[in-house]
C-alpha cells in the first residue's frame, strides 16, 4: 500500500515536473520569440535612422552645394564686375587726360570706321547759363602704328567771333577723321555750329603735317565744306553758289 501511495506520489510529482518544465519551455520560447521580434523592429529601427541620416546628410550636403555654388556665381560676378570697371579705369589712364575739379569724361569712341582716332569729350559737372558744357577734346590718332595725341580747347560764348575754335549757335561738335589736304593722309575735321542767319556750317580742322597735328585757322573760313575728289579741292557753298579751296603753304586759299 504503501509502495503504490510512494508510487503514485512520484508520477504525480513527475507529471507536476512535467507540466512545469512545458511551460518553461512555453514560457521560454515566447520571451525567445518576443526577444526576436524586438531586435528585428530595433533593427529596422536603426536601419530607418540611418537612411533618414543618410537622407538628411545628403539634403544638407546638396544644400551645401547649392550654397557654395551660388557664392560661388556671386563672387564670380563680382571679379567679372570688377574686373570691366578696372578694364574700363585702366583704358581711361591709359589715355593722357587732364581734367579740372569742375570737368568730367561725357565721352569717348573712335569717330572712324577703321578705329583709328579715338576721341574723348571732356564737359562741366555743372551747366552755366549761355555756355556749352562741352568745354574740349582730347584726340589721339593711330598713324601708321603711332599714337599722336591732342587736345582741342573750345573758347566761351562771350568769346570774340574771330576767336580761334569759336562754337556758334547749335553745335553739336561732329567730328570727322578725312583728308582734306589730299596728301594722303587724314586730318581731323570738327563742327563749331551754324553761323548768322543763313546758319552756314563751321568747321575747325587739325591738319596732319611732319609727325603731328596742326591747326589752320583759315579753314573756319570756309563755309558749308564739303570735299571734292576728282578735283582734290575742298568746296565752300554759299547761297548755293561753290567756292575752291585748295591747301597751299598751311593755308586754305580761295581758288575762286
Amino acid at each position: 500500500m504503501k509502495r503504490q501511495i510512494l508510487a503514485k506520489t512520484i508520477v504525480i510529482a513527475s507529471s507536476i515536473s512535467m507540466i512545469m518544465m512545458i511551460a518553461g519551455c512555453g514560457k521560454n520560447e515566447e520571451y525567445a520569440s518576443y526577444q526576436e521580434e524586438n531586435e528585428e523592429t530595433i533593427e529596422n529601427t536603426d536601419i530607418d535612422d540611418t537612411n533618414t541620416s543618410s537622407d538628411e546628410s545628403t539634403t544638407l550636403t546638396a544644400s551645401e552645394d547649392v550654397s557654395t555654388q551660388t557664392v560661388t556665381e556671386s563672387q564670380n560676378d563680382k571679379t567679372s564686375s570688377s574686373e570691366q570697371e578696372n578694364s574700363s579705369e585702366n583704358d581711361t589712364d591709359k589715355k593722357d587726360v587732364s581734367l579740372e575739379s569742375d570737368q568730367m569724361i561725357e565721352a569717348e569712341s573712335y569717330i572712324d570706321s577703321e578705329e583709328e582716332c579715338y576721341r574723348v569729350s571732356i564737359g562741366r559737372k555743372e551747366s552755366i547759363e549761355g555756355e556749352y558744357d562741352h568745354v574740349k577734346d582730347y584726340f589721339f590718332v593711330n598713324v601708321e602704328g603711332k599714337e599722336i595725341s591732342f587736345e582741342v580747347e573750345y573758347p566761351s560764348k562771350a568769346a570774340s567771333m574771330d576767336t580761334d575754335r569759336y562754337v556758334f549757335d547749335a553745335c553739336d561738335f561732329e567730328a570727322e577723321y578725312v583728308d582734306v589736304t589730299f596728301d594722303g593722309r587724314k586730318d581731323v575735321v570738327i563742327s563749331l555750329g551754324h553761323v548768322g542767319a543763313a546758319g552756314d556750317m563751321a568747321h575747325c580742322v587739325y591738319v596732319y603735317e611732319d609727325g603731328e597735328f596742326v591747326y589752320v585757322k583759315s579753314f573756319e573760313n570756309i563755309p558749308n565744306y564739303s570735299i571734292n575728289e576728282e578735283e582734290k579741292c575742298i568746296e565752300g557753298v554759299v547761297n548755293g553758289e561753290k567756292t575752291k579751296y585748295t591747301y597751299s603753304d598751311k593755308e586754305f586759299v580761295c581758288e575762286g
